[in-house]
């Protein structure tokens, strides 16, 4: 949260305790008391059924990760009452889901948080709800990615692994010499899998 969004929700809190209210129980009282255009998965939902000028497959990648990674979170929260800890503990659960299942994949996580702050943007500048943008920044909580690179020959493992391509077919009996060929042919040209398919 940020220095300006902390001083707002401050002011919000000491004026409902100037009147008497306690701050949380209004929370908890906003969250029950709502319609049902005001949840998070609605607007979200309306705010990727209007990006239909982009891709099909852009389309439903928005609506996997709502689905999928964010409503199970917040999606059936009001948009008023999410704060930016909601989205920061949404982020690190979708991390958590993620690291469980041994998989990294930081870019989703990233993506489902900016997605989260695109749809507050929708729904302030188009929708017109009076409420900040609480996911703005929130990228910056999540945990950083430690990279793994992918394991390289070194230079004194070349011949051998020349000489074992060489003799692939004969070592599997249902190899073809095309991939065989294949194999050469990455090792001179450093092409990828994928276009090599295109030879």
């Amino acid at each position: 949260m940020s220095l300006k969004e902390a001083r707002l929700a401050r002011d919000k809190a000491q004026a409902l305790l100037s009147d008497g209210i306690d701050p949380t129980k209004h929370k908890n009282h906003e969250k029950n008391n709502f319609e049902q255009k005001d949840l998070f998965r609605v607007i979200a939902k309306s705010y990727i059924d209007e990006k239909s000028t982009t891709t099909s497959k852009n389309i439903q990648k928005l609506h996997n990760y709502l689905n999928r990674h964010i409503a199970p979170h917040i999606g059936d929260y009001p948009i008023a009452s999410i704060t930016a800890q909601d989205v920061i503990k949404t982020g690190l659960e979708i991390q958590n889901y993620f690291e469980k299942q041994g998989k990294w994949t930081a870019d989703t996580t990233s993506k489902c948080v900016e997605l989260i702050g695109s749809v507050f943007e929708y729904a302030i500048n188009t929708l017109g709800y009076d409420i900040i943008n609480v996911a703005h920044g929130r990228n910056k909580a999540l945990r950083p990615h430690q990279a793994k690179r992918m394991k390289a020959v070194e230079q004194h493992q070349l011949s051998e692994l020349l000489r074992n391509i060489d003799k692939y077919v004969a070592d599997h009996p249902n190899a073809h010499e095309q991939t065989v060929a294949g194999m050469q042919l990455m090792t001179f040209c450093f092409v990828r899998t994928k276009e090599l398919r295109f030879f």
